[in-house]
């Protein structure tokens, strides 16, 4: 890959930045409802992760797997840093619905925002790559792990890769107390960078841990069918989820035991958003 392919693929991870930084401004400065705001918001903040990771995944044979990892770890570094507590993930703010009764109603329109947010991302970055015919991409390109013969396989492979990367997640919110705030978006960055280059990304375009990105990659494919893209995009990540959230909450039970040397029943033991690396509902 030489510099000007490098090149070129970032001005799209800047082009959807500068689209996005005005109209967070705006709502901010107009609109007064809280509720309404953080929807728009996580809208804005959904359709611009989806923008960029649908331009990495377009890119990642052109560019080759040290640039894919590089640019994944920029681009995830500055839209943590941005966004904040936003995760941009449904299946995140399902453990956290389960964790806190009382949010549900919100969790269930932040996740519509996100699927919305995702939408539009897939809009958005083909009318972007048609106003740039030298850079024009034509297909995100279809993954192998998803042939007809494969899509069990590409579930179990979500599945446990969703498990994994939240059970890193998890880590990461509990090594918050030890590191300074500014480096907590670089380490999960790294988390993020590993997973999708190392782990999955690279190898099995597609496996993002993560159902609206998913989606991405579905959207510019079409020998992917809404059934083999329901199985491998949402209900993979969200069973990862729930087994890696109930295998948090045996850890701390465990850890439990240790500390006090007796016996604890599940209620003694009480998961909590910080558990898991949430902050914002």
């Amino acid at each position: 890959m030489d510099l000007e392919t490098f090149m070129n693929t970032c001005k799209f991870y800047i082009i959807p930045q500068l689209i996005t930084i005005p109209l967070v401004k705006l709502i901010k400065s107009v609109c007064s409802n809280e509720l309404i705001k953080n929807i728009l918001l996580e809208i804005i903040a959904t359709a611009e992760l989806c923008a960029i990771n649908y331009e990495i995944t377009a890119a990642a044979q052109e560019i080759g797997p040290m640039m894919f990892a590089v640019s994944t770890f920029i681009v995830m570094t500055v839209w943590l840093i941005r966004w904040g507590g936003i995760e941009a993930c449904p299946n995140v703010i399902l453990e956290c619905m389960l964790i806190e009764r009382n949010i549900r109603y919100m969790g269930i329109l932040i996740i519509f925002a996100e699927m919305i947010g995702g939408y539009l991302a897939f809009k958005s970055m083909h009318v972007i790559w048609e106003c740039f015919h030298q850079f024009k991409r034509s297909s995100v390109g279809c993954s192998t792990m998803f042939r007809k013969n494969s899509v069990l396989h590409a579930f179990i492979f979500e599945w446990l890769l969703t498990i994994t990367h939240r059970l890193a997640i998890y880590t990461i919110a509990y090594l918050k107390e030890y590191l300074k705030l500014k480096f907590i978006p670089t380490v999960q960055a790294l988390v993020e960078t590993i997973f999708r280059t190392a782990v999955s990304g690279f190898v099995i375009i597609g496996s993002f841990n993560n159902p609206v990105l998913g989606a991405c990659v579905r959207y510019g494919c079409s020998e992917i069918d809404n059934y083999e893209s329901l199985l491998v995009y949402w209900i993979a990540p969200f069973c990862g989820s729930l087994h890696a959230l109930y295998t948090l909450h045996l850890c701390k039970q465990f850890v439990t035991y240790l500390v006090f040397k007796s016996p604890t029943r599940d209620e003694k033991v009480i998961l909590k958003l910080n558990d898991v690396g949430y902050n914002s509902l």
